[in-house]
């Protein structure tokens, strides 16, 4: 089901350049476990003309006996799909948005719709049905949506629900970094 393949996606904040105190995904100084896969360490940071990251090199570690302080998911590049993903979130900035009588237009959220435009998934998901719905782990529930053309190729799932909810007034956070 989860074949480990030499190229992975991982999400982008599960990695970070430097040494993180409280950080639970890979970093130069820290080892991570791939989730129902290996541990793995980081080898080398390739980037881009621009200075952005590249990509990541990893190595496997076998028979690790160190205590980790994360797993983190990932997908295999040569099994997955790309996918268009709405991140809906809450609408309103305020929890209750009847104290701000006629000014309520001041506090629509303005990443209460966030697409991601070329996530990845599985390729399981390449013979689902309309409506059809999945919890992609620590963003939400999906339902993949009546925009999609499957027989093109075009997947687009919208989340239905979040799993976490900011504790910051109403903030989205469950939506990943850009």
């Amino acid at each position: 089901m989860y074949t480990l393949t030499k190229n992975v996606y991982i999400e982008r904040e599960d990695f970070s350049e430097t040494h993180i105190p409280k950080f639970f995904g890979l970093t130069p100084d820290q080892k991570v476990m791939l989730k129902y896969g290996p541990v793995v360490q980081l080898k080398s940071i390739e980037k881009n003309p621009d200075g952005s990251i590249s990509h990541v090199k990893v190595a496997i570690v076998p028979n690790c006996e160190e205590k980790l302080k994360g797993v983190i998911h990932w997908v295999s590049k040569e099994n997955s799909l790309n996918v268009t993903c709405n991140l809906y979130g809450l609408h309103f900035l305020i929890e209750d948005i009847k104290k701000a009588e006629d000014k309520w237009l001041d506090h629509i959220n303005p990443d209460s719709l966030i697409v991601r435009s070329q996530a990845k998934v599985w390729n399981l998901q390449k013979n689902a049905k309309i409506d059809t719905r999945y919890q992609f782990e620590r963003v939400g529930y999906f339902v993949l949506s009546e925009a999609s053309d499957i027989k093109k190729g075009k997947y687009v799932y919208n989340r239905i629900v979040e799993l976490k909810a900011s504790k910051d007034k109403g903030a989205n956070t469950a939506v990943a970094k850009k």
